[in-house]
């Protein structure tokens, strides 16, 4: 029976999981996540930061899923290399899993900027669960909170911040035409965070290129997302702009390796965010495309038997 590992249990990782387990093949299946959670809906974040949503409400999948289908889940795991010669991943523990077929969908990673003091306690970037359950229980307790970044997660988030009667400043190139100016909330265009100032580890504001100081209890940056793919160096596994390059069947250069969703893009093509449904969508291409050689391989032993 072969062994498909896939790394990452979001959109990508998880759909090809499901559409894996749906055909025709049997395999063995190893999922490995960072993170200690259940598969969940990594782009209703906001939501459940301003409780549209509860955070039960998030999951994709119950909780013996995975122990229902015979996969092995490896959460609270990160793969630090991938060894292509001898087709196995190895862990942070020193762990090491053996594939005959492995998916990429390892997502992306939230990057806060080289500035002065952005190791301060309140300074945060959202892209896990954990990034947002800490962020709510923040949003709870202060008043003055700075978003930093892409313009429509700052214009989501500014309107939760408004609708609990706290104060917020966007700090961020493009104002959008939805935003509306008020005595708490200001967007500032064309101007960058020079330095991030506290007391010790405390924050306490943040200083402007143009020299003004903005008080913060909270800074959050959006966006500025970059494919989580430390564990590809030293690999043969080709790169464009920092994404994998794949085909239309989500096939990586080396015939085996296959990726989809955040990390990757076909050659010529840089697509810097893609919806959940387009990630799913890959995720079931790379799955199809892995059960057809599983398929042809078997059929093969089978005339040649």
């Amino acid at each position: 029976m072969p062994k498909i590992a896939i790394i990452g249990n979001s959109a990508a990782g998880n759909s090809c999981l499901q559409a894996l387990i749906s055909g025709p093949s049997a395999s063995e299946i190893t999922v490995i996540c960072e993170e200690e959670y259940l598969p969940y809906r990594r782009d209703l974040l906001i939501d459940y930061i301003g409780g549209k949503i509860e955070e039960k409400g998030l999951f994709t999948c119950p909780d013996d899923f995975y122990q229902k289908n015979n996969v092995t889940f490896q959460k609270n795991s990160t793969v630090i290399r991938l060894d292509t010669k001898k087709q196995r991943l190895i862990l942070k523990d020193n762990s090491k899993i053996n594939y005959d077929y492995l998916i990429i969908a390892s997502g992306a990673r939230a990057a806060i900027p080289d500035i002065p003091g952005k190791t301060k306690d309140g300074v945060f970037s959202l892209y896990t669960l954990e990034d947002a359950k800490e962020i709510k229980q923040r949003l709870s307790i202060i008043n003055n909170i700075c978003l930093v970044g892409e313009p429509g997660i700052c214009l989501a988030l500014s309107e939760i911040i408004t609708s609990k009667d706290k104060e917020v400043k966007v700090i961020s190139p493009t104002r959008p035409e939805a935003f509306t100016a008020s005595e708490k909330s200001e967007w500032i265009e064309l101007l960058l965070i020079q330095e991030i100032i506290g007391e010790g580890s405390e924050l306490k504001a943040l200083k402007l290129s143009n020299g003004k100081v903005l008080e913060a209890s909270m800074i959050l940056f959006c966006g500025n997302y970059a494919p989580a793919l430390g564990f590809l160096k030293e690999t043969e596994v080709n790169l464009e702009a920092g994404y994998i390059v794949v085909d239309d069947n989500m096939r990586t250069a080396s015939e085996n390796i296959f990726a989809c969703g955040s990390v990757c893009n076909k050659e010529g093509v840089i697509i810097k965010e893609k919806s959940w449904l387009q990630a799913q969508q890959e995720g079931i291409t790379a799955a199809r495309s892995i059960s057809g050689l599983i398929e042809r391989g078997n059929t093969l032993c089978q005339q040649t038997s």
